[in-house]
Formats: C-alpha cells, sequence, structure tokens
C-alpha cells in the first residue's frame, strides 16, 4: 500500500472536524490491528493496553465548551503513564485509509469525570488500568464493557439546551414530566410538513404513499423497541392517559362486572387510577391497593394475599413516575396469571431508561408515551396481546376503523386500525420514529447504565 494514499493515525490527531465516537474501545480494535499484523508482539500489545487512559473520552474539535466549567484542554495531558505523544507514535506504525480517518481526531481531556460535573453522569467508572489477556478475541470486547457516556456531546443534539436561563446552562431535569427533543427529531417533523404530509391509508397519489409508509415504519419500530411479536400488537393513541382508557372502556368493560376486584399499587400515576376508578364505579366493581414498604418497593407476598376469586385484572407502572420505584413487574405478571388474571403495565416512566420486552414480560398490555422518549407530543402507543385485541370491541367510530358502511349497518377493520379511528397524528408519528432512531442510535445499554432508576 502507498502511504500517500494513507493518512496514519497519528496524523488523524490534528484532522479539522470529528463526528465519530473514539474510546476505550476504538483504540482496542487499532491495537488489536496493529498486533495482528505482525507490527507489535503480544508483550507489546499488553504494555500498551495497560496504559490506555481511564478517562478517555470521545469529542469533537474545537474543544467542547463545558456547560459545567472550563473548556477541556485536550493537549499535553497524560493518563497513567500514556500520552498522546505515546499514542501518536505507536498508532504511526500503521497506516489506515483515509476514508476511514480523515473524520476522526483524538482529545484526551484531564479529569474527565471532574470536567464533566455533575459527576451523576458517570456512575460506572472503568478501572484504573485495562489489563490485556493476550488472546485478541477478548481485547475488543473488554474495552467496550467500559465505554464512557458524554452528556457534553449528547447535549449538543438538543436545541432547547444551547440557552442561558437566568444567566447560567439550562439544565433540564423535568423529563419525567417531559423530555425535550433532538435535532433529529425536529427535522423529521419538519420534513414531513415540508415534504409529504397527507393522510395516511385513503388515497393513492405519492404523497399518500409515501406518509403512510412512514407511519407504518414507525409501527414497525416501536414493534422492536417493546419487543412485540407483531405489529398488529401496535396501537396508536394521544398517549398513556389515552392508552390506559381504551383499555379500560374496552377490555376492562368486557371483563369486570358488579363485585369485581381491580388491584393497582399505592405508586400509580393519575392516569392509571382515575380509569379503573370510572370503570368500577360503573360497573359496582372495587379498587383494592397493592401496599408498598417504608422504602416505596412492593410488599409481594402482601400483593400475593389479595388474589382472590373476584380478582379480575391488575394494573401497574413499570416505574414510578413520583419516587423512581422499578417495580418487580416481570414476577407480579407472573403471580397473576397463576390466578388467571390479566395485568396492564403502564410503561411510561421505563421505555425511555431500560430495555423493554413485552413477550418476556408476559404483559397482557403495555402502554406509553412519545414525549417521555424524545418523541413530539400527542403520540404514543398501548401493545396487546393479539389474542386479546381482536376480541375487544370498537372503542371510537369514524374512517380507518370501519370495513364497510351502510345506514343499516357497519362492518369494521382488523386490528389494529379498529382502534385508530379518524386522522392520526402521521407527522407526530414520524417524529416519534426518529425519536426512537436517535434511542437506538446512542444504544438502550447505554442508556440504562446511566439513567436506570434504582
Amino acid at each position: 500500500m502507498q502511504k500517500d494514499k494513507k493518512t496514519t493515525c497519528g496524523q488523524a490527531l490534528n484532522t479539522e472536524a470529528s463526528h465519530t465516537f473514539f474510546d476505550a474501545e476504538n483504540i482496542g480494535q487499532l491495537a488489536n490491528t496493529i498486533y495482528q499484523e505482525g507490527i507489535i508482539d503480544a508483550v507489546e500489545l499488553d504494555t500498551f493496553t495497560q496504559k490506555i487512559p481511564q478517562n478517555l473520552i470521545e469529542v469533537s474539535t474545537p474543544p467542547i465548551p463545558s456547560p459545567f466549567g472550563e473548556p477541556i484542554d485536550p493537549f499535553g495531558v497524560t493518563f497513567n503513564g500514556f500520552s498522546q505523544n505515546d499514542f501518536t507514535e505507536l498508532s504511526n506504525k500503521l497506516s489506515t485509509p483515509t476514508s476511514q480517518m480523515a473524520d476522526a481526531s483524538f482529545y484526551f481531556a484531564k479529569e474527565a469525570t471532574q470536567a464533566f460535573q455533575p459527576n451523576f453522569y458517570f456512575q460506572h467508572s472503568p478501572p484504573s488500568t485495562f489489563t490485556s489477556t493476550r488472546t485478541t478475541e477478548n481485547l475488543t470486547a473488554d474495552f467496550s464493557a467500559f465505554r464512557i457516556f458524554n452528556p457534553v456531546y449528547v447535549r449538543r443534539d438538543f436545541p432547547v439546551l444551547q440557552q442561558k436561563v437566568n444567566g447560567q446552562p439550562l439544565v433540564w431535569l423535568d423529563n419525567g414530566a417531559t423530555t425535550q427533543k433532538p435535532q433529529s427529531v425536529i427535522d423529521a417533523l419538519s420534513n414531513f410538513y415540508t415534504n409529504y404530509n397527507s393522510n395516511i391509508h385513503r388515497g393513492v397519489h405519492s404523497l399518500a404513499a409515501k406518509a403512510t409508509d412512514a407511519y407504518e415504519n414507525t409501527r414497525e419500530k416501536i414493534r422492536q423497541l417493546i419487543g412485540a411479536a407483531s405489529t398488529k400488537e401496535i396501537v396508536y393513541v394521544r398517549g398513556t392517559t389515552e392508552g390506559l382508557n381504551l383499555i379500560a372502556n374496552t377490555f376492562g368493560c368486557q371483563r369486570i362486572h358488579h363485585g369485581d376486584e381491580i388491584l393497582i399499587s399505592q405508586l400509580e400515576h393519575h392516569a392509571n387510577i382515575v380509569p379503573w376508578q370510572l370503570l368500577a364505579k360503573r360497573k359496582g366493581a372495587k379498587i383494592r391497593m397493592i401496599p408498598i414498604d417504608k422504602n416505596g418497593d412492593i410488599l409481594l407476598e402482601s400483593y400475593e394475599r389479595l388474589f382472590n376469586q373476584k380478582t379480575k385484572l391488575v394494573a401497574i407502572g413499570q416505574v414510578s413516575n413520583a419516587i423512581g420505584t422499578v417495580l418487580p413487574v416481570k414476577t407480579m405478571i407472573e403471580t397473576a396469571h397463576r390466578y388467571g388474571v390479566p395485568v396492564v403495565v403502564d410503561g411510561a416512566q421505563s421505555v425511555q431508561h431500560m430495555a423493554v420486552n413485552v413477550q418476556e414480560l408476559d404483559a397482557d398490555f403495555f402502554v406509553f408515551s412519545g414525549h417521555k422518549i424524545f418523541a413530539p407530543m400527542g403520540i404514543g402507543a398501548v401493545y396487546g396481546k393479539q389474542q386479546h385485541l381482536e376480541k375487544m370491541p370498537p372503542w371510537q367510530g369514524g374512517g380507518n376503523m370501519i370495513d364497510q358502511v351502510t345506514f343499516e349497518a357497519t362492518t369494521y377493520n382488523s386490528v389494529p386500525a379498529l382502534f385508530e379511528a379518524g386522522t392520526p397524528s402521521v407527522g407526530d408519528a414520524v417524529g416519534l420514529g426518529a425519536a426512537i432512531d436517535y434511542v437506538q442510535q446512542i444504544g438502550m445499554e447505554k442508556i440504562s447504565t446511566v439513567t436506570k432508576p434504582s
């Protein structure tokens, strides 16, 4: 390979623009490549990997102005005896295609966990050194476990966070109420209304086809996000509140009768209390509370003692909106199912913080709001097992939920369209799809490491 057709890793350190993450994993891959090409031996590889900096982070050129302090100085910093010059000298041994490295630059930031205050963004710090096993197959895997979440970099994705309030950089801590929107979601929403705004499932023209495809593509993204078996199990709603009301007024109405009991926990949001109270009042049923201990945790033994022949439904949140308790929903669902009782799960505070798989949970229903996961307001989804949805009556009547209409009688569409009467919020659904893409791009495992409630 001709050197003039390549750029060395060392030269890449001084590249003007950076759009690529380079952290311990990436350096591990580089070291592995150098080793495999025979440029360094196993002893050199061991020495190199042990000197990889503890707090190596990914940033962009020019230096990022930290909202919590002074801009980060990337030059002249040494970690554990491993300096930028050390890395440059070693990386110069390997020529790397310009196409791979031209957009890359490495910055070594001094005391990264201190520079990026507050420290709660770094709940899991890497060890002081990285130890190589001399097994190239394991090298990259070892590094990947220590990838660091960079809040300063992520903040750049959110236009609203670039402003100052009362003379200070805006820090948004009200995500439990709603999340701010990354530029990619704003762009997706703008692009819809600029280029292909149309109603769906009604027209044969180009814009209708494009809008319908985008709307249904998001349904598939939702299916993948929560691990549903089929898109037929995903119903669009305005959000968690509407979703819970839909379930209460269809499935609940079918199942709950006079004298029956509905179990809800003491941790529930109003949206998972009031619909069941309305149903209970209408049907002559009773609400029973699942108790918690002084730490806000479910008392599982007391929960199981509540079940009897009158128990017909359980409605619980996966994460408390008030105190952040993560409920043991899988265990609670297993208990309910032993008594033949279906379970509705409010996922409004969980789906943005942790991986959810409704099939593994065996939830009968799962509901969440898009605006809690960086999507626009006014869009959300209900997951329901197909066997339940197909037995439920329509909730609202209108276009899209019908098959044939005469003045004498109407036949209905199949699920999920049966529960999506009228013109939906197509643009918001497109925005939800972009929000899911954004979360998946960062990685739910990375997000949950930093933000998962405990």
